[in-house]
């Protein structure tokens, strides 16, 4: 991947559909994202 012109919101999408991502563990903007599974 690592192509900057790709928003970051895709990645995610593309993350939390593939493995099937809990909401529990989604990033959520705004929130407390401490424990949550996230692309850098």
């Amino acid at each position: 991947m690592g192509a900057i012109w790709v928003p970051i919101e895709y990645y995610r999408q593309f993350m939390y559909e593939t493995f099937q991502t809990s909401g529990y563990e989604k990033v959520i903007e705004g929130g407390d994202n401490r424990h949550r599974i996230d692309i850098e």
